[in-house]
């Protein structure tokens, strides 16, 4: 199996984690931002009415006031008046215009207080408007929320369709290059078989000093696979041989398949022993 299956593999498994990460997302969403959606209007909802209640019974009880100490006033006139026509009902009006002066004290001590309380509930209110602001920004934070996160799901749908798309062709080169291969494979057979000298012919091209360590091993396919240390840029090619050895110890014969910048996918040619990561390998030996 060649690195190529090794990529499909892991291919597979990223597919699993963006699933799952898919439907994490979409389930977090929607459970949590409608839920909240619904509280932030209830309480919306509920400030509105208490606001517009308390204003309504203020304003009711201001304009009762305001026409008492408008009747009073009229009052107070008409008695003072009287007292310059009505010289001989003085005492009973200066009796009547007394209890008259003290009733306007006492609702002008009544206008006072509710003056405050019209300040205190001005004040109500503008708190009242401030958590209502605070409310409406949450909402636009809740619905800003909710289109990120369509936006992410519509991403990650997208990137699993690429992934899907990518996966169907590695398919297609992995049949392609292991059709390739059991030819090639199939046709050295034969030319050893006739006596030619195959072995001679391939050692001609030999490649160049090249040292590094095994770094991965792939044991439950066969053959088994092994990624090395060394890629493009250490001048590695595809079809060339590298000696897996511990210390002074041979360990495998392994042939290179596909070639990265940095690594190096192989597949296990011959062995004599377990190959372990951090073994050596090289193309020749000294």
């Amino acid at each position: 199996m060649s690195t190529l299956a090794k990529a499909f593999v892991v291919i597979v498994f990223m597919f699993g984690i963006i699933q799952t990460s898919i439907y994490s997302t979409i389930f977090y969403h929607r459970k949590n931002w409608r839920k909240n959606y619904e509280d932030l209007k209830n309480d919306y909802i509920r400030l509105a009415r208490h606001k517009n209640n308390m204003i309504a019974l203020r304003e009711q009880r201001i304009k009762v006031l305001q026409k008492a100490i408008s009747d009073y006033r009229q009052e107070v006139i008409a008695y003072k008046s009287s007292l310059s026509s009505e010289a001989h009902v003085n005492t009973v009006l200066k009796t009547s215009l007394a209890q008259k002066v003290q009733e306007y004290e006492i609702l002008s001590q009544d206008y006072s207080q509710i003056a405050g309380q019209i300040k205190t509930l001005n004040d109500t209110i503008q708190t009242l408007r401030g958590r209502i602001k605070d409310l409406e920004d949450k909402l636009a934070n809740s619905q800003n929320n909710e289109k990120l996160a369509q936006q992410q799901v519509n991403r990650l749908i997208q990137i699993k369709t690429d992934l899907e798309s990518d996966l169907d062709e590695l398919k297609k080169s992995y049949l392609e290059v292991r059709k390739a291969q059991e030819a090639l494979q199939l046709k050295i057979d034969a030319l050893r078989e006739a006596g030619y000298p195959v072995d001679e012919v391939l050692v001609a091209d030999l490649a160049p000093p090249i040292k590094c360590e095994v770094v991965a091993v792939i044991k439950n396919i066969e053959p088994n696979l092994v990624l090395l240390s060394a890629g493009e840029n250490q001048k590695v090619k595809k079809g060339y041989k590298f000696t897996i050895y511990r210390g002074n110890e041979f360990i495998a014969r392994v042939v290179v398949e596909k070639v990265l910048p940095k690594f190096a996918g192989a597949r296990v040619e011959f062995k004599k022993g377990d190959i372990q990561v951090g073994d050596g390998a090289a193309t020749h030996l000294e």
